[in-house]
């Protein structure tokens, strides 16, 4: 029976730079500091997050001085033996908890699913999914849909694969569940994040120590007893024989989706949410994955899934970004084009006009704990830009934030505020340069070839700029230079669009004559709204 923390697992590059597979044991241990070494982009940044996960479960049970020893200080911390000892004994007495069994749920595995795909029974939703005839595909977040080109590997490729790679891309399907299969769940597509909090920047330039891997791990779990208050408004204050997560705990049959009995959500259940549930044939035999290309003992050829937990109600996850808004609470999207998130991604809360914006618990967690004397920390993101069920983009970037002290909580809102106007009039001068290059007043269409394409690409590269000069523009704040360098961005953003309108243009043969004064009307009308919108902003600092 495999079980990825005793078995081979986390993918990494040897010495010699060959791939081989290690027991989650010895990452979570400390006896292994790798980071992974996948095929697949998408995987591969997941890989980076999965010991942070497991060590959510297990509960290291760290207090304050611990965790910052050991986020500091890594295996040379003082308190890291003993740290290993207890967490030996957590890993031995929850072994069980990780098995994938043949014949009953196990870990992230629902049996009872292939029970009923295999019966045929009408209204069951469930699926079988034979290697041999459709791929194992389906597993992969970026081949879930119809509507979705492969960003990463040719589908239909995949005839079999290792459990290792099987269990990662299911964990990596429910937490990036781009079709929302199960209703409104909180973990969809572009919705969530991976906080993976880097070192204080000012390391960044030296040598990395040789366990940061296994410092970031630490970095990554969020700790309800060093943050009591704050863990029971989330919810997470439930105690373990109650907060199960699905495949432990019984469900009955609500529309098309489970609904868990009981619904105790606390940090395990948010931690393992599963808007799929799935079960794997491990087969005995052995041979090469057609995923990650290792030779393994066993093969999954078949899998079988159903639409999973229905979660009416929102659920907190460690990583989730999340605003107030009329009431409710809801997550934070990924959208590059008016990062109005920004707040949330800050160390401190942010409240900007009607919305109240709330930090990632993890960052949340970090800027409470942490005694580094910084100014700057860095973040890793992961999301999906979705459209419905398509995916539009992949996106892993690490972002550097400025860190906010307690004394600067008016600073911090002005400075969030700022960026939060430079944001909205750039989304606008994107919006003008899509609508005003398709139609014309009488919203008659002019084709212009490539124009939302454009628009994409562009509001991708100026929202990534954007995140990525953020720290920069801190620095800026205390040099009394943040207006001057916002207005100076907005009129690099307009040249930009200005000269992609043109070449646009230019590259289609217009030969209509009525064609071309429409065009010529066009050109007028977008730059005299970009410079609108430009002189408007500039009155502010005027």
């Amino acid at each position: 029976m495999y079980n990825p923390i005793i078995h081979p697992f986390y993918p990494h590059k040897t010495n010699e730079g060959t791939i081989v597979q290690a027991p989650l044991k010895k990452i979570l241990l400390g006896e292994v500091v790798v980071d992974p070494s996948h095929p697949d982009p998408a995987i591969q940044a997941f890989l980076r997050y999965i010991p942070s996960l497991i060590l959510q479960v297990l509960d290291a049970e760290l207090d304050e001085d611990e965790w910052n020893e050991l986020t500091q200080e890594g295996k040379d911390a003082s308190c890291f033996q003993e740290f290993q000892e207890r967490l030996s004994e957590k890993l031995e007495e929850m072994e069980d908890f990780f098995t994938l069994y043949p014949d009953k749920n196990g870990f992230y595995q629902h049996h009872e699913v292939k029970t009923q795909a295999l019966s045929g029974e009408k209204g069951t939703g469930c699926k079988v999914i034979d290697g041999n005839q459709d791929g194992l595909d389906g597993l992969l977040i970026h081949a879930v849909s119809g509507n979705n080109h492969c960003h990463h590997k040719r589908p239909g490729l995949l005839r079999k694969i290792c459990p290792a790679c099987a269990l990662t891309s299911l964990m990596h399907h429910n937490y990036f569940c781009v079709a929302g299969l199960a209703g409104p769940a909180n973990l969809r597509g572009n919705q969530a994040y991976l906080c993976m909090l880097g070192s204080p920047v000012s390391e960044q330039n030296e040598a990395q120590s040789s366990d940061e891997p296994f410092k970031r791990m630490i970095r990554n779990i969020f700790l309800p007893d060093l943050n009591s208050g704050y863990a029971e408004s989330l919810g997470w204050d439930k105690t373990r024989d109650v907060d199960l997560p699905s495949w432990l705990k019984p469900g009955r049959k609500k529309g098309k989706c489970f609904e868990i009995l009981g619904m105790e959500t606390g940090l395990i259940r948010a931690t393992l949410h599963t808007p799929r549930h799935a079960f794997f044939d491990v087969e005995a035999e052995s041979g090469i994955c057609d995923l990650c290309g290792l030779t393994a003992n066993q093969l999954v050829k078949c899998y079988y899934w159903r639409q999973g937990d229905k979660l009416n109600d929102f659920i907190g996850h460690p990583t989730l970004a999340t605003y107030e808004e009329k009431g409710q609470t809801l997550p934070i999207n990924y959208n590059p084009s008016i990062w109005r998130s920004l707040g949330a991604l800050a160390m401190k809360n942010y409240q900007s006009s009607n919305r109240h914006f709330q930090a990632a618990p993890l960052v949340h967690q970090f800027s409470d704990l942490c005694r580094w004397e910084e100014e700057e920390f860095q973040l890793e993101l992961q999301a999906y830009q979705t459209d419905k069920a398509k995916l539009l983009g992949f996106h892993h970037q690490i972002i550097q934030l400025p860190v906010f002290t307690k004394q600067e909580k008016d600073e911090q809102q002005e400075f969030y505020h700022e960026i939060e106007v430079f944001a909205s009039v750039m989304g606008e001068m994107m919006r003008s340069f899509k609508y005003f290059g398709s139609t014309n007043k009488k919203r008659e269409r002019v084709q212009i070839p490539g124009i939302e394409d454009k628009q994409r690409e562009l509001v991708q590269s100026w929202g990534e700029q954007l995140l990525n000069r953020i720290a920069n523009l801190r620095k800026a704040q205390k040099a009394e230079k943040l207006p001057q360098q916002l207005l100076e961005q907005l009129k690099h953003c307009k040249k930009a669009l200005t000269d992609a309108f043109d070449q646009l243009c230019d590259s289609f043969a217009w030969d209509d004559a009525s064609s071309q004064r429409k065009l010529c009307k066009q050109k007028r009308i977008l730059f005299s709204q970009l410079n609108k919108q430009y002189a408007e902003y500039e009155k502010r600092f005027n």
